[in-house]
């Protein structure tokens, strides 16, 4: 893919990018309306002809109840107490890094167009420069989606909801730094698009997560004070079931720390859920009886800047309702001390204690080994697990989060590194709306490849697959 001209990064263009933070986080709405439907009703013919693109919509989605409302197996949505308690976090972290940079957010920056949607965010600032770039590559990225897709429909008829998950469906081949230019230059195209589709378009931009390996490497090595050695060759992509349950014994057996138990939860909690470890600050947990005796469950994974008003925050949910007594309980005492710490300011701290004693047990249990077990080790082994249990590649990328781009994809776990079958926990279910997205998504990857491949830009022998994880 070209690489994209923007303007340098100025002084100005970060404290606006703070301005901007501080103002989303401001303008909340206590109403959650996360959207799902009880079962996936969209069939594949509904989303791309299998004969050649076309225009296509979405079925409108059925809304959820806040948590509490819910019933049976239809999922409620986070708490709104939990929500607020993201913002504040994030309004503090926002704060910390303007005071620790010298910066007064919102100094010399202009005000950013306003929007037509009633839920888009007010008052935001922007350098011109960097509004007029980010219109003008809007504009171009859209034109692209119609040319590619050869609609002739005019652009009031043309679904901005599709067009964003077509952006989405890109995002596997480009890198990181590209893909933060068009989702930029997609909010503000968005922003004065005329369609009733537009919050829902741009709610599906707040809820995306750019998972640049490089910046994961960055935050694990700041975990320790040893940080020549966590580099990312040295972190393992798996965590073999033999070592898993040799440092899980160790912990419970031999361990004085304090952070022992925390770390035991963490380490099975990351393997049953496949979360970043940097998501469990942002969850909550739905548990709910069901008159047969049963007990449905969610997992919610939010993110702050999705909490600005276009919907409850959520990114992904997670369906646990399979899950034993005992893996659930696993999960949710990892929720709520993710919400202590969050709420008191803690939680980085307390990532740090926990990763600084598994790589303390690192050395202690396997000292001729140069690679090192990391937080981060139990997604891949939760991607991996799932793939070795043959789980379709959609229902993989809706549980992990799709926000994988091409620098990422490559350090992902490998189907090779799965556990044995009758070891494989049991895997978390992906409600049906955010899957069907996922599916319209890498059919969408899929169309574009052919187009590519058509056209010479791609071999014909090349075998690309859309990345879940």
């Amino acid at each position: 893919m070209g690489k994209v001209a923007v303007a340098s990064g100025s002084r100005s263009s970060e404290e606006s990018e703070l301005k901007a933070s501080l103002d989303a986080l401001d303008a909340q709405t206590s109403q959650a309306n996360h959207v799902t439907s009880s079962s996936v009703s969209t069939s594949d013919a509904e989303f791309v002809d299998p004969d050649g693109p076309r225009l296509t919509r979405l079925k409108d989605p059925l809304p959820v109840a806040p948590q509490g409302k819910g019933s049976g197996t239809t999922p409620g949505g986070p708490r709104e107490d939990v929500l607020q308690k993201i913002r504040e976090a994030a309004h503090k972290r926002i704060m910390a890094r303007a005071t620790q940079k010298g910066i007064n957010p919102g100094r010399g920056s202009l005000p950013s167009r306003e929007s037509v949607s009633p839920l888009a965010v007010q008052g935001t600032t922007a350098s011109q420069a960097t509004l007029d770039q980010y219109l003008k590559r809007g504009h171009e990225l859209f034109s692209r989606y119609r040319r590619e897709r050869n609609i002739h429909a005019s652009a009031e008829d043309i679904s901005p909801i599709e067009w964003v998950n077509w952006l989405l469906a890109m995002k596997p081949d480009l890198k990181a730094s590209t893909w933060r230019v068009y989702r930029q230059s997609a909010y503000h195209f968005l922003e004065g698009f005329p369609s009733h589709e537009t919050p829902g378009a741009i709610g599906m931009l707040d809820a995306d997560v750019i998972d640049r390996h490089k910046e994961s490497q960055l935050d694990e090595r700041a975990e320790t004070q040893d940080a020549d050695e966590r580099t990312s060759s040295l972190k393992r992509k798996n965590f073999p079931l033999e070592d898993m349950e040799k440092l899980l014994t160790y912990l419970r057996a031999y361990s004085r720390s304090k952070w022992a138990p925390v770390l035991i939860d963490w380490l099975r909690a990351g393997v049953l859920t496949g979360l970043r470890p940097i998501e469990w600050r942002m969850t909550d947990i739905e548990v709910r009886p069901l008159p047969d005796g049963r007990t449905a469950a969610w997992l919610y994974v939010m993110n702050a800047k999705a909490t600005n008003g276009r919907g409850n925050g959520v990114v992904r949910t997670l369906d646990l309702s399979e899950f034993s007594r005992e893996d659930l309980d696993c999960v949710q005492r990892m929720v709520d001390r993710s919400q202590k710490w969050l709420e008191a300011d803690k939680f980085s701290r307390a990532k740090s204690d926990c990763s600084n004693l598994l790589y303390s047990l690192n050395k202690k249990l396997w000292p001729s080994r140069k690679t090192h077990f990391s937080l981060y080790s139990c997604r891949h082994q939760a991607i991996a697990n799932w793939k070795g249990s043959g789980v379709a590649p959609p229902i993989i990328a809706a549980i992990v989060g799709h926000g994988i781009t091409a620098t990422a994809a490559e350090h992902y776990g490998k189907k090779r590194s799965a556990w044995a079958p009758e070891k494989i926990p049991v895997v978390p279910g992906a409600v049906p709306e955010e899957l069907s997205k996922v599916r319209q998504r890498i059919r969408l990857f899929n169309d574009r490849i052919k187009l590519e491949k058509a056209a010479g830009i791609r071999r014909e022998g090349d075998v690309v697959q859309y990345p879940v994880g």
